[in-house]
């Protein structure tokens, strides 16, 4: 049987309340889809992220509640990621707190979140991390659907929604071609079917050495960054 409630009643419920992990920026539960070009600095800037939800540090000069974060990466190759790894640390960033990443050895080769198998590692690295944040890297490399298509792309993120339920996620995707002679505009930036960007509580875009942030929760805001030597971001 169905039960409905009046809106008052509702309001007294005992339900769960918004949380943060960082004030104003990364709700806990909630869904980020952080958007950029391809080479744009969006991996760099996911796994600074990481790190600073991990070692309970600074992020858009806000303080992060300390979390335990599982970063999957998918893309780029396991000898490219491990270049990068190596030289943010040879740069004297700290790697250390609870970020996880799964066992190469242990990552498939090809990811289908719609497939069972792809679901089962999924679960399988949740339940090895016991993450409150999870970063997607990138949305591409986890299915083989039509983006353009949005039915297909509502079956992605009902996916994503059932597998990442109660979770803080972190989702890469890349953008559109932009129109030079055009303002950006961050809530049509991204490539393929809006479904996904309707779904996220907060788009973030990096484009030309700035991040654009629009949210169900605050203003939209513009930050400049500066890229460092071993890749990460000065916001």
């Amino acid at each position: 049987m169905i039960r409905t409630v009046t809106f008052s009643d509702y309001a007294a419920l005992e339900r769960p309340m918004l949380d943060w992990l960082i004030p104003g920026v990364l709700p806990r539960p909630g869904m980020v889809l952080l958007l950029g070009e391809p080479f744009a600095g969006k991996s760099f800037l996911a796994l600074q992220i990481g790190l600073s939800l991990a070692q309970g540090g600074m992020f858009l000069h806000k303080k992060c509640v300390q979390s335990r974060v599982l970063y999957l990466q998918f893309d780029p190759s396991e000898m490219v990621w491990r270049d990068r790894i190596l030289g943010i640390q040879k740069a004297g960033v700290k790697l250390d707190g609870p970020l996880f990443m799964p066992h190469p050895d242990d990552t498939p080769r090809a990811m289908n979140i719609l497939t069972a198998e792809s679901q089962q590692y999924l679960v399988g690295s949740l339940e090895a991390a016991h993450p409150d944040v999870v970063i997607i890297d990138v949305l591409r490399e986890i299915h083989s659907s039509d983006e353009q298509d949005s039915t297909q792309m509502k079956q992605i993120g009902d996916a994503i929604m059932q597998l990442f339920h109660g979770y803080t996620l972190i989702i890469l995707h890349h953008t559109r071609k932009f129109d030079s002679e055009k303002p950006i505009e961050v809530i049509n930036s991204s490539r393929g079917s809006s479904y996904l960007t309707g779904k996220a509580d907060a788009t973030w875009l990096i484009h030309n050495s700035k991040l654009y942030t629009v949210s169900r929760f605050s203003s939209p805001a513009t930050y400049n960054m500066e890229r460092l030597p071993c890749g990460l971001w000065r916001v």
